[in-house]
């Protein structure tokens, strides 16, 4: 008698869940239709996408259609009395709940298994097929003559399009009301980056001009632009926010598992570094940021120093050569003054041995004048010994002054390496907990991504456990009454409480199990005293 009741009972179920998720995925189905239909997409790609929008919204029709069938099964049959009936025979309460609950974990485990494995890959063609239709409306819109595309802040300008390939580029990039900088190219294509969210244009012969407010000229209020020029170049025009699609959307759940575990490794490899929880992420990058800018301060006074130590070196090896060539003149110098004097001595003896022989007759001696200009050799060579000589004198003092600031340069450099050594580390600590931090808030990242696989599937189970006791309390088994209760549950308890957990599962602090999984959690408290209440009955 049991077995015939339960077939009764889930005979009845499926006369009413049927309809119900038919009528649900065609209003799901109709309305992501409407939506692409809006964007510009034809009906040949529609047909495309049919299979996947099927699949891809199922899992959002299936608990709401096994609420309202709960609600109204048990709805029907305790306001015909049936209910009390299979009780008064002695049938237990268990018996006509069991089923449709096994049925509810039926559809849970199903609901899992799409939302694990077919709905990231649905989701993946959807991205592909509506990416395609956006290529083929870009190219139909520019082909139209329609050359004006915005993706703020660039600016797509394009003259004509022949065969796909697109006449007299140019791409302005903005900041603010102003232009920052100008692509012009005398042909380009343009591609679709589903991954990175981006266009790729293609572009050939062109320039590049980049505007620098910085560089005005005195006279002209006007930029100084420069101008770079190309034969190819790959310019990416990003559509909006990029997302990581692979974690969010692409990635089955064996994947996830796959992605958690190596960066659970990673983060055990990184046991070491400290990860300052008191910080937020801004904050940890403005401590790096500081170490950076004290890295390059410090690199940039001991380059200075470096400079300066080899100006020295410059300036010692300069002086040293000078005092090399000065030495050089002084012998020269002394060599003329010692011919100088043997030549002096000469004439002069010469002279004695004449004045006291008998004396030439006539104007004066030939000797005399020798004498004099040997003279003026010696005093002229011996001055310029003398100029040699402080000039020596100058260059030991520069010489000394160097090598005094080589030393106070070395040592400098030597106090700042210590120093930039000691910058560096903690550069290298900060990127370390930086890099933890991402890590850490990728392992979070892909937590949430696994749980928002799991979570949704079991909100079946705890659809068909809260609908048992509020349809058998009801006594109405009215089909408005029935979406009417759905939508309540639904709407004013069930999603809010989804988006409260969406959002406390962005805090690193939160749990992200127990922020997720809570409306699922709530709903079957609900559900759970709702029945003790209905058994005591």
């Amino acid at each position: 008698m049991n077995l015939i009741l339960q077939r009764y009972l889930l005979k009845e179920f499926f006369r009413i869940f049927i309809p119900t998720i038919i009528i649900l995925e065609f209003l799901l189905i109709l309305g992501m239709t409407l939506q692409s239909l809006h964007k510009g997409m034809n009906i040949t790609a529609l047909a495309e996408l049919a299979p996947h929008i099927f699949f891809y919204s199922l899992p959002t029709a299936l608990p709401v259609a096994l609420l309202a069938t709960t609600v109204i099964t048990y709805g029907r049959l305790s306001g015909d009395n049936e209910l009390w009936a299979m009780l008064t025979s002695g049938v237990h309460l268990w018996i006509i709940v069991l089923p449709v609950a096994l049925l509810g974990l039926l559809f849970s485990l199903v609901s899992l298994g799409m939302n694990a494995e077919l709905l990231p890959k649905s989701y993946r063609m959807l991205r592909v097929l509506q990416e395609r239709a956006v290529q083929e409306i870009l190219a139909q819109t520019v082909g139209a003559a329609q050359g004006k595309m915005s993706f703020p802040p660039y600016y797509v300008y394009i003259r004509s399009a022949e065969g796909g390939l697109f006449k007299d580029v140019i791409i302005m990039e903005t900041e603010g009301e102003k232009v920052s900088s100008i692509i012009l190219a005398d042909e380009g294509s343009l591609t679709m980056d589903s991954d990175n969210n981006l266009i790729l244009f293609a572009l050939k012969k062109g320039e590049f001009i980049k505007i620098n407010p910085k560089k005005t000229d005195s006279q002209s209020p006007t930029a100084t632009p420069t101008a770079i020029a190309f034969d190819e170049t790959l310019f990416k025009v990003p559509l909006g926010l990029s997302e990581w699609t692979k974690f969010k959307k692409y990635a089955s759940l064996r994947e996830l598992l796959v992605l958690k575990k190596n960066v659970r490794d990673e983060i055990r490899e990184l046991k070491d570094v400290p990860k300052e929880r008191k910080l937020t992420r801004r904050a940890v990058k403005g401590q790096l940021r500081e170490a950076e800018e004290a890295c390059q301060k410090l690199a940039n006074e001991r380059t200075a120093f470096q400079l300066a130590i080899v100006k020295s070196q410059e300036t010692i090896a300069k002086e040293k050569a000078g005092q090399e060539n000065l030495d050089n003149e002084i012998k020269v110098s002394e060599n003329y003054i010692r011919i100088a004097k043997e030549a002096l001595g000469t004439l002069l003896l010469s002279k004695e041995l004449t004045v006291s022989a008998k004396p030439k007759q006539g104007g004066p001696d030939d000797r005399d004048i020798k004498i004099k200009e040997l003279t003026k050799t010696i005093e002229r060579e011996q001055s310029r010994i003398e100029r040699a000589e402080e000039q020596k004198q100058l260059a030991k003092g520069t010489v000394g002054l160097e090598e005094q600031n080589l030393a106070h340069y070395g040592a400098e450099v030597g106090r700042l390496s210590a120093l930039e050594l000691n910058a560096n580390a903690e550069r290298s600590r900060w990127n370390q907990i930086l890099y933890l931090r991402e890590k850490i808030e990728t392992s979070r990242d892909i937590s949430v991504a696994i749980q928002n696989r799991l979570y949704p599937a079991f909100s079946c189970l705890a659809f068909v456990l809260v609908g048992i006791p509020i349809g058998i309390m009801s006594r109405r088994g009215n089909i408005l009454i029935g979406i009417l209760i759905t939508f309540v549950i639904i709407l004013v308890i069930y999603y809010p409480l989804v988006t409260v957990g969406k959002v406390l599962a962005t805090d690193v602090q939160t749990p992200v199990v127990l922020t997720l999984w809570g409306p699922n959690v709530v709903i079957t408290a609900i559900a759970v005293v709702l029945l003790i209440k209905v058994f005591k009955k």
